[in-house]
């Protein structure tokens, strides 16, 4: 077995860790395959949770502003992406990612939220607790 996932990771990092689609950019940095795949399957919960049975569009922008909440837990959780990325166990370089991963989708969450909220009602007013 050993032998077998020793076989197995090296074809892995060999044609889904190392090669690069994107080389290294200012804003996007170097993204392999491997980070696509897992950038992609990220999006694509995220979209499944976004419409599991929802009847209105208004009930999803419900969703979205509860799905916003859930991806900035592990934003806000640690004192530094230090400690935080120590705790997981994973580079610090990843850890960045996935935190600016997540603060996109956080952001993009939010603004589908605050959209569908404004445009289903006819008056939007401030000094009702709801919809502060």
């Amino acid at each position: 077995i050993r032998q077998f996932l020793e076989a197995f990771l090296l074809w892995t990092n060999k044609h889904f860790v190392y090669p690069r689609l994107l080389g290294r950019h200012r804003y996007l940095g170097p993204w392999s395959r491997a980070d696509v795949l897992l950038q992609s399957v990220y999006f694509a919960a995220i979209i499944f949770c976004l419409r599991y049975e929802v009847s209105s569009v208004s009930k999803a922008g419900l969703r979205a502003a509860n799905l916003a909440l859930i991806n900035l837990v592990p934003l806000l959780s640690g004192p530094s992406f230090n400690v935080l990325a120590d705790l997981l166990g994973i580079s610090l370089s990843n850890f960045r990612r996935f935190h600016r991963s997540a603060g996109v989708m956080s952001f993009v969450l939010l603004a589908f939220h605050v959209i569908t909220v404004v445009a289903n009602q006819t008056s939007f007013s401030l000094h009702v607790p709801e919809n502060l």
